[in-house]
């Protein structure tokens, strides 16, 4: 397993390229498994479920068509993005269980700070609850290709929450439904805090699917 950290904003198009390299690379054996932390500049992303009336405002960032699973979502400054390149053939197949994975890692990583992220049925991504709302916390979108995945997770750390005015992020629609942020519910972390946690929460998670782990 490798892990890697972008220094500075990340361009969406030179992402994916390393990303669907990176893939194809573990699938041929040819490379170990990936996490890359990173930010990217503001932008738009549409998965594969995107429509097209919930890009509220095509002209205020780029937006990029993706081939993750999801609708529009928004990344940029003091977003921690996680794009997590593994191998399933390695981890059981199962690509329910590496998307409930996902979910537990960010569950794990913001519990770290008291934060209590949780799931809601129909409804992807973490969630905070407070004052009668529910807010997104972590959007998770994924792709699987030859069962290796790419694409992963954001968890908003510190961004711009006015910047997901431009599109109905992730379908959320709903007087008592929107997007937060650690920031916004009061913990100031730093994105090297951040990562700190990201990693050792995974390693809970994901170390436990790898065949050495049953020994």
């Amino acid at each position: 397993m490798e892990w890697r950290i972008a220094k500075g904003l990340v361009p969406y198009e030179e992402a994916v390229a390393l990303m669907e390299g990176w893939a194809a690379a573990i699938h041929l054996e040819a490379t170990p498994e990936l996490v890359w932390l990173l930010e990217h500049p503001p932008l738009y992303t549409a998965g594969t479920s995107a429509k097209p009336g919930d890009l509220l405002l095509p002209d205020r960032f780029p937006v990029h068509q993706t081939g993750r699973g999801g609708q529009y979502t928004y990344h940029g400054p003091g977003q921690r993005v996680a794009y997590v390149m593994l191998d399933l053939r390695k981890r059981g197949q199962d690509v329910r269980r590496f998307v409930r994975d996902l979910e537990e890692w960010i569950i794990r990583t913001l519990a770290r700070f008291n934060v209590k992220g949780e799931r809601r049925e129909g409804r992807v991504g973490i969630w905070v609850a407070q004052d009668g709302r529910e807010d997104k916390i972590a959007a998770i979108g994924v792709r699987v290709r030859r069962w290796v995945t790419y694409h992963g997770i954001a968890v908003n750390v510190d961004p711009d929450l006015s910047h997901f005015a431009g599109i109905v992020p992730c379908g959320i629609q709903g007087h008592n439904l929107g997007v937060t942020s650690l920031a916004r519910l009061g913990y100031i972390i730093s994105m090297a805090e951040f990562d700190m946690a990201l990693r050792a929460a995974f390693d809970e998670v994901f170390e436990r699917d790898l065949p050495h782990a049953a020994q």
